[in-house]
Formats: structure tokens, sequence, C-alpha cells
């Protein structure tokens, strides 16, 4: 019996955010391969990574102290957070997809901004 592992990288918008892992197991009983594929699962009782993210970012917060008031139920006008999202997402996706709070909140910068060129 032989076994492989391949580890690849799901894109969204340019950006890996999540490791999907596939296990092939190769039976000679059989004489037949048969593939697993596995896609992350989320955290137990908690969204995957990328569902959970999208929330995030509905929310229009800009730092993580707005986020740790959101939280903590700090801003009236704002629903409360569902329970199947983490109050500390860095700590439950920290190897399933975090990118750091600007990633999460979605105020990361897309990249610097060109400077125009000096006419001579």
């Amino acid at each position: 019996m032989e076994e492989t592992q391949q580890n690849s990288h799901v894109v969204e918008g340019g950006t890996p955010v999540a490791v999907v892992s596939s296990v092939g197991v190769e039976s000679s009983k059989a004489g037949s391969e048969e593939q697993v594929a596995t896609e992350y699962v989320a955290p137990k009782g908690y969204l995957p990574f990328v569902e959970a993210r999208k929330f995030a970012v509905s929310l229009n917060l800009k730092t993580r102290k707005e986020w740790r008031s959101y939280v903590k139920g700090e801003i009236p006008h704002m629903t409360p957070k569902p329970a199947n999202i983490p109050a500390h997402p860095d700590g439950i996706y920290k190897v399933k997809g975090w990118q750091g709070w600007k990633y999460w909140l979605g105020t990361a910068d897309v990249g610097l901004p060109q400077r125009p060129q000096l006419q001579q």
C-alpha cells in the first residue's frame, strides 16, 4: 500500500486563504486507486475561515480594537456576534487561513499606489 500527500492553496482574489489536502491511497487488493480529498473543515462549532471572514468584512470594522468592542457587545447599533463566529479568530484560524487582522476585517492594503512619472 502506497500513500501520498499533496498540499495546495485555495485562492480568493489572488491571496491564499486555506490549505486543501488530498491523500491518495493505492490498494493492492482491488488493484484500484482510492482518492480521498478533504477540504479544510471548520473548527468545531465555527464557520470555515472563508465564510467567517466574509461575515467579518461585512461589519465594516476597521481595527482589532473595533472587533473586540463588537465581540463584547459594546457597539449599540450592531447585532450581536453569532455563536458560529469566533471572538478570537486569530487563535481559532491560526493555521487555517489566518493572515492578520487587516485581512480578517477586509482593510488590508491591496498594494502600494503607483507614483506618477514626472514629465521632463
